[in-house]
């Protein structure tokens, strides 16, 4: 797996039967390649694959917090009110910058 122009890290996963699924969901924004670079098993070791490789422009889910202090419970923000009310809430929406590490909080 390459992202961006990082050096590219190698990534292994087991199954343990003969049907599996594998997901390829990275936390961070960027422009990814993923390539199978080899294949093993109980009889054969890294036997090399030709196949193609994967290019794709990845851009996780945005996440949201209230921005007012409501109450905390485990770092959570509470908001009560009586069901079919209507409440103003300020929330913080947090988008990850494609190229750093850090959040933009809108």
């Amino acid at each position: 797996m390459q992202r961006d122009k990082e050096q590219s890290r190698e990534i292994s996963k087991t199954f343990t039967s003969s049907r599996a699924e594998l997901t390829l969901q990275p936390e961070k924004s960027g422009h990814y390649v993923f390539t199978f670079a080899a294949i093993s098993d109980a009889n054969y070791r890294k036997i090399e694959l030709q196949g193609p490789s994967i290019d794709q422009m990845i851009h996780p889910v945005a996440s949201a917090e209230f921005s007012d202090s409501h109450g905390h419970g485990r770092g959570k923000k509470i908001v009560s009110t009586c069901s079919g009310d209507t409440i103003d809430i300020s929330v913080d929406l947090r988008v990850s910058k494609p190229s750093e590490r850090e959040d933009i909080v809108f």
